[in-house]
């Protein structure tokens, strides 16, 4: 099977989704989902005629700047996923990264141009990911996010505070958009594969670079069984996605969809 989807920012968050639905309803046994961004002379041009792109100091200093209303700096690349069933997995003795639990997603109603801040949408998509996962929010060890480093920023935190509670204040969450430039569309997908990654050969991650201390100071202690990623964009789209990562003796022969 083959299928686009074009929700532009964070779409990789929602191509892993689909995938999921493709591998629970038996169309595939194993699927490549994922992104790929480039940056050509058009969409810089575009970008930075609305005055959406950050330059000089800032842009050499890429951290996550609230005041701005729409500046970031864009990169490119791509990132892609290996998602199949646990029985096509174990049939070829794959090394599995994680289990995808579930998702959640939804869609704001509020416009392009203006700042799209409003946290019920992207509330709305955390609690039912969490809600088909069947978990607690104190069970979620670590976020994944993909910010943009401008204002937009704030309903990712203002959520993370809504659903975790003071809790939030020490909850790990790491990203790579400061390292690469805001990569529309795989982002998300870069950062989570990242973790996974550097998960898989112990429990340090990299530090935030952000530039806000009460985010970048937050060190990962306990390797993290549950693991949300989350991700909304001005243009509305909202999405959320939990997986559980394969920790010694946690696998069984159960019916899972695999990383």
């Amino acid at each position: 099977m083959n299928s686009s989807l074009c929700a532009g920012p964070h779409a990789g968050l929602q191509g892993l989704a689909y995938a999921f639905d493709a591998l629970a309803e038996k169309r595939v046994r194993a699927i490549l989902a994922g992104a790929a961004d480039e940056v050509y002379g058009q969409t810089f041009y575009n970008y930075d005629g609305m005055d959406f792109l950050f330059s000089g100091e800032e842009e050499k200093n890429y951290q996550l700047r609230l005041e701005s209303e729409k500046r970031k700096v864009l990169g490119e690349g791509s990132a892609m996923f290996v998602m199949e069933t646990a029985e096509s997995a174990t049939a070829r003795g794959a090394k599995i990264l994680a289990e995808f639990v579930s998702y959640g997603m939804s869609m704001d109603a509020e416009g392009f141009l203006a700042a799209n801040l409003g946290t019920a949408g992207l509330k709305h998509a955390v609690q039912l990911a969490l809600t088909r996962a069947g978990l607690a929010p104190e069970q979620i060890g670590l976020l994944v996010w993909a910010p943009q480093g401008n204002r937009q920023d704030e309903k990712v935190l203002q959520v993370g505070a809504e659903i975790f509670g003071e809790r939030f204040a020490q909850l790990p969450l790491v990203t790579t958009t400061f390292n690469t430039g805001y990569i529309e569309s795989a982002s998300i997908l870069v950062s989570l594969a990242a973790a996974l990654t550097a998960l898989a050969g112990g429990p340090e991650l990299w530090p935030q670079r952000t530039g806000l201390s009460e985010l970048d100071q937050r060190p990962l202690t306990t390797p993290p069984e549950f693991i949300l990623a989350l991700a909304s964009s001005d243009v509305g789209y909202n999405f959320a996605v939990v997986l559980r990562r394969e920790l010694p003796g946690s696998h069984d022969n159960g019916s899972k969809n695999e990383v």
